[in-house]
């Protein structure tokens, strides 16, 4: 009951702040079904005044570094299931071609191509936070995608 009117409380404010999260992507070889971890991709996230930006940037095994780059704005807030209402708009990309990295975006903020001013809608859900330990768990909706994260800053 405390975490949850600790989420409540946070997310009435409208204050996610500013977090980073990191994560491993692996290709999948599928006669075999074995994986393997071909880079990382770095996601960091900024709201101030209800506005968003998303930066995501890939650190893949070749020299190639892709990123894509969106903002927003909060429309609504449902307190409840503590999920956060954005309009987002693309603002800047770079995939190189046959890209999983695009193909990953893509499923996550459920966009069906790139480009820059395109706008559309996403939602973001608290799962779980810990101010003291600076820690964030958000998920992507309706991709349904799960991010552990750090908050930056610190409280």
């Amino acid at each position: 009951m405390f975490i949850t009117n600790g989420l409540e409380h946070f997310a009435s404010k409208r204050q996610i702040q500013a977090f980073k999260c990191d994560a491993i992507a692996y290709s999948v070889e599928h006669q075999s079904n074995i994986s393997q971890a071909i880079g990382n991709i770095h996601l960091k996230a900024v709201e101030h005044n209800g506005s968003l930006s998303l930066s995501y940037y890939s650190a893949f095994e070749n020299d190639v570094r892709e990123y894509a780059v969106f903002s927003g704005n909060n429309t609504d807030l449902d307190v409840g299931a503590l999920t956060y209402h954005f309009d987002m708009t693309t603002k800047e990309f770079k995939f190189v071609e046959m890209s999983p990295f695009a193909q990953y975006l893509s499923q996550e903020l459920n966009i069906e191509r790139f480009e820059v001013d395109q706008v559309f809608e996403q939602d973001i859900q608290i799962l779980d936070m810990d101010l003291a330990r600076h820690f964030l768990v958000i998920k992507f909706m309706p991709s349904n995608h799960i991010w552990a994260c750090d908050i930056l800053g610190g409280q």
